[in-house]
């Protein structure tokens, strides 16, 4: 986060409209030790999953007029990845579920793809608009050759997500 954080202020200062979300993984934050003193951007809060390790951890900017509640029955931290989840409470229509998701490139892809079929299928379950951003560190385009890419773009399309 800290590498990168003055490029991505940079950026967002020169654009037209703001993002609503900014999803970000490799945080880099760790449970035990880190705080997020250096993480303010103007305009937006910032929430986080750390990692149980030196590496990984996920994290989100939302813009401060959303009112979010963290989904703990969601978010996630174990060896194989971080899952941050969050709702946004809009009165007017359904709530929007947005999740940021980062597996580690050796993590344990039996636990991940465990996890992500069940949060995949609660959150369509819940019938709510929903956005799921990350680095899942499979390589798409080989859905053919490789087992587990090809049962995670079948769980996402399944579901009605189209990974982009």
């Amino acid at each position: 986060m800290s590498a990168n954080f003055d490029n991505l202020s940079n950026m967002l200062s020169e654009l037209i409209y703001p993002f609503t979300f900014i999803g970000l993984t490799e945080t880099k934050f760790n449970t035990f030790k880190d705080s997020f003193d250096n993480v303010y951007l103007p305009g937006y809060r910032f929430l986080s999953q750390p990692s149980l390790s030196n590496a990984g951890g996920t994290g989100i900017f939302v813009q401060d007029h959303l009112k979010v509640s963290i989904r703990t029955d969601l978010t996630k931290s174990v060896s194989s990845f971080e899952a941050l989840w969050i709702e946004v409470i809009n009165s007017a229509r359904s709530n929007l579920l947005c999740g940021v998701i980062y597996r580690h490139p050796n993590g344990n892809i039996n636990e991940f793809s465990d996890y992500l079929n069940f949060a995949v299928e609660r959150s369509s379950r819940e019938n709510k608009p929903c956005v799921i951003m990350g680095d899942f560190n499979l390589d798409l385009l080989k859905y053919n050759s490789h087992f587990d890419t090809d049962n995670f773009l079948n769980t996402m399309l399944l579901n009605c997500f189209q990974p982009q």
